[in-house]
Protein backbone atom coordinates (compact mmCIF):
# COMPACT_ATOMS: atom_id res chain seq x y z
CA UNK A 1 0.00 0.00 0.00
CA UNK A 2 2.87 2.34 0.84
CA UNK A 3 4.33 1.81 -2.66
CA UNK A 4 0.99 2.66 -4.26
CA UNK A 5 0.63 5.93 -2.30
CA UNK A 6 4.24 6.91 -3.01
CA UNK A 7 3.85 6.11 -6.71
CA UNK A 8 0.62 8.12 -6.83
CA UNK A 9 2.26 11.12 -5.19
CA UNK A 10 5.19 11.00 -7.62
CA UNK A 11 2.80 10.85 -10.58
CA UNK A 12 0.85 13.85 -9.30
CA UNK A 13 4.08 15.77 -8.67
CA UNK A 14 5.44 15.04 -12.13
CA UNK A 15 2.15 15.88 -13.83
CA UNK A 16 1.75 19.02 -11.78
CA UNK A 17 5.21 20.24 -12.74
CA UNK A 18 4.41 20.03 -16.44
CA UNK A 19 1.32 22.26 -16.29
CA UNK A 20 1.96 25.74 -17.67
CA UNK A 21 -0.26 28.79 -17.74
CA UNK A 22 -0.71 30.88 -20.84
CA UNK A 23 0.78 34.35 -20.59
CA UNK A 24 -1.72 37.22 -20.75
CA UNK A 25 -1.85 38.93 -24.12
CA UNK A 26 -1.73 42.61 -25.00
CA UNK A 27 -5.10 44.23 -25.47
CA UNK A 28 -6.13 47.70 -26.55
CA UNK A 29 -8.22 50.11 -24.58
CA UNK A 30 -10.16 51.96 -27.28
CA UNK A 31 -10.50 55.74 -26.87
CA UNK A 32 -12.45 57.97 -29.24
CA UNK A 33 -11.98 61.74 -29.14
CA UNK A 34 -14.32 64.18 -30.85
CA UNK A 35 -12.94 67.65 -31.56
CA UNK A 36 -14.91 70.69 -30.47
CA UNK A 37 -17.33 71.95 -33.09
CA UNK A 38 -16.48 75.43 -34.37
CA UNK A 39 -19.61 76.87 -32.75
CA UNK A 40 -18.41 75.85 -29.25
CA UNK A 41 -14.90 77.28 -29.60
CA UNK A 42 -14.13 80.63 -28.08
CA UNK A 43 -11.36 82.98 -29.16
CA UNK A 44 -10.10 85.27 -26.41
CA UNK A 45 -7.35 86.71 -28.64
CA UNK A 46 -4.59 84.77 -26.87
CA UNK A 47 -6.26 81.37 -26.68
CA UNK A 48 -8.84 79.37 -28.62
CA UNK A 49 -10.57 76.71 -26.54
CA UNK A 50 -13.69 74.66 -26.11
CA UNK A 51 -15.08 71.31 -25.04
CA UNK A 52 -14.95 68.18 -27.12
CA UNK A 53 -15.50 64.63 -25.90
CA UNK A 54 -13.65 61.47 -24.95
CA UNK A 55 -15.35 58.07 -25.16
CA UNK A 56 -13.89 55.15 -23.23
CA UNK A 57 -15.84 51.95 -23.73
CA UNK A 58 -19.43 53.17 -23.40
CA UNK A 59 -18.71 56.20 -21.18
CA UNK A 60 -18.46 59.64 -22.77
CA UNK A 61 -17.00 62.65 -20.95
CA UNK A 62 -16.38 66.27 -21.88
CA UNK A 63 -12.73 67.20 -22.28
CA UNK A 64 -11.14 70.63 -22.66
CA UNK A 65 -9.20 71.38 -25.84
CA UNK A 66 -7.03 74.50 -25.93
CA UNK A 67 -4.54 76.21 -28.20
CA UNK A 68 -2.44 76.82 -25.05
CA UNK A 69 -1.54 73.11 -24.91
CA UNK A 70 -0.27 73.04 -28.53
CA UNK A 71 3.38 72.53 -29.40
CA UNK A 72 3.30 76.18 -30.62
CA UNK A 73 0.70 77.88 -28.42
CA UNK A 74 0.86 81.34 -30.02
CA UNK A 75 -2.13 81.96 -32.27
CA UNK A 76 -1.45 83.01 -35.85
CA UNK A 77 -2.33 86.64 -36.58
CA UNK A 78 -5.55 87.27 -38.44
CA UNK A 79 -7.73 84.67 -36.70
CA UNK A 80 -11.15 86.36 -36.28
CA UNK A 81 -13.04 86.46 -32.99
CA UNK A 82 -16.10 84.78 -34.58
CA UNK A 83 -14.80 81.43 -35.78
CA UNK A 84 -18.15 80.16 -37.11
CA UNK A 85 -18.03 82.33 -40.25
CA UNK A 86 -14.61 81.28 -41.48
CA UNK A 87 -13.72 77.81 -40.17
CA UNK A 88 -14.54 74.13 -40.27
CA UNK A 89 -12.98 71.04 -38.73
CA UNK A 90 -10.13 70.01 -41.00
CA UNK A 91 -8.26 67.11 -39.40
CA UNK A 92 -7.89 65.19 -36.13
CA UNK A 93 -4.46 63.71 -35.42
CA UNK A 94 -2.51 62.16 -32.55
CA UNK A 95 1.00 63.22 -31.60
CA UNK A 96 2.46 60.13 -29.96
CA UNK A 97 5.57 61.91 -28.66
CA UNK A 98 3.54 64.43 -26.65
CA UNK A 99 0.49 62.15 -26.20
CA UNK A 100 -1.86 64.86 -27.48
CA UNK A 101 -4.94 64.75 -29.66
CA UNK A 102 -4.67 67.68 -32.07
CA UNK A 103 -7.67 69.21 -33.85
CA UNK A 104 -6.90 71.30 -36.91
CA UNK A 105 -9.30 73.93 -38.29
CA UNK A 106 -9.11 75.50 -41.74
CA UNK A 107 -11.05 78.09 -43.68
CA UNK A 108 -10.69 81.51 -45.28
CA UNK A 109 -8.40 82.83 -42.52
CA UNK A 110 -5.17 81.37 -41.04
CA UNK A 111 -5.40 77.78 -39.82
CA UNK A 112 -5.25 77.05 -36.11
CA UNK A 113 -5.17 74.06 -33.78
CA UNK A 114 -6.43 73.10 -30.37
CA UNK A 115 -5.19 70.06 -28.47
CA UNK A 116 -5.96 67.81 -25.54
CA UNK A 117 -3.35 66.05 -23.40
CA UNK A 118 -4.24 62.37 -23.12
CA UNK A 119 -3.31 60.74 -19.81
CA UNK A 120 -1.49 57.39 -19.94
CA UNK A 121 -1.44 57.04 -23.75
CA UNK A 122 2.09 55.72 -24.05
CA UNK A 123 2.45 53.57 -27.18
CA UNK A 124 -1.05 54.48 -28.38
CA UNK A 125 -1.76 53.97 -32.06
CA UNK A 126 -4.37 55.45 -34.38
CA UNK A 127 -7.17 53.05 -35.28
CA UNK A 128 -9.09 55.55 -37.41
CA UNK A 129 -9.60 59.28 -37.87
CA UNK A 130 -11.96 61.71 -39.59
CA UNK A 131 -12.08 65.47 -39.92
CA UNK A 132 -13.42 65.88 -36.40
CA UNK A 133 -12.64 62.67 -34.50
CA UNK A 134 -9.92 60.14 -33.86
CA UNK A 135 -9.96 56.66 -32.35
CA UNK A 136 -6.88 55.39 -30.53
CA UNK A 137 -5.84 51.98 -29.26
CA UNK A 138 -3.88 52.12 -26.02
CA UNK A 139 -2.15 48.82 -25.17
CA UNK A 140 -2.53 47.36 -21.73
CA UNK A 141 -1.66 44.00 -20.22
CA UNK A 142 1.59 42.19 -20.84
CA UNK A 143 3.07 39.65 -23.23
Amino acid sequence: MKKFVLASLLTVSVCGASVTMAAPSMKDLVLTFTCPAVNVLGNSGTEISGFGSEKIDQDTSSVYFSSKTNAYPTLPSGVPADLTKSYANYQATFDGASQKVVCDYAGNAPRFQVSYQVTNAKNAHVISSTQNSITLGVPFGSN
